[in-house]
């Protein structure tokens, strides 16, 4: 085995610590720094300079990519928790899902897309749209889904209007009526 980064030993530690004095220039691995924090339980080197980060250029596809695979809503805390501490450089919709993860507990991206359908909260809602997070034809779908009160009806809506979604949506559906 070759191991020029001393890989095997951080394992062993349980430990996450760069392999190059260039490992912060690129935003998605704080993103996957949080994952595998919560995944596997490691400890964060102290040599990773956080405050070098700057998650500004981070697309709000990698944020919901790397947030799905852990519990979507953990991640967030942790994400935004290591931005506030370490003052990292972000971008408005990230500092949004901080706002939303405290209005909201949510178990996914999914559940939280459930969740901003039923929403009311203008501010939330103005941030949907103003970060493409849904089309307004989307939107009113879910919207409208929420309107349909009989679990039946519910049902066939979520099949044909929202079949991507359907068997998440099916149980916090039936968890509602």
């Amino acid at each position: 085995l070759i191991d020029p980064f001393l890989g095997k030993k951080d394992i062993s530690a349980k430990k996450l610590r760069p392999c190059s004095d260039q490992f912060t220039r690129d935003p998605v691995r704080l993103l996957r720094l949080v994952r595998f924090h919560l995944l596997y339980d490691l400890e964060i080197s102290k040599s990773i300079q956080m405050q070098q980060f700057n998650l500004s250029a981070v697309s709000f596809y990698y944020l919901r990519k790397e947030g799905e695979r852990v519990n979507f809503s953990s991640f967030l805390k942790t994400l935004l928790g290591v931005v506030y501490r370490f003052n990292v450089k972000t971008n408005d919709f990230v500092e949004m899902f901080g706002v939303i993860s405290e209005k909201m507990e949510f178990q996914s991206f999914h559940h939280l897309i459930y969740l901003l359908a039923k929403n009311t909260d203008s501010e939330i809602i103005e941030f949907i749209f103003t970060n493409g997070l849904f089309s307004k034809k989307k939107f009113k779908k879910l919207k409208k889904f929420h309107e349909v009160k009989n679990l039946e009806a519910r049902r066939l809506f979520i099949k044909e209007e929202l079949g991507h979604f359907y068997p998440e949506f099916l149980k916090w559906c039936h968890d509602d009526c």
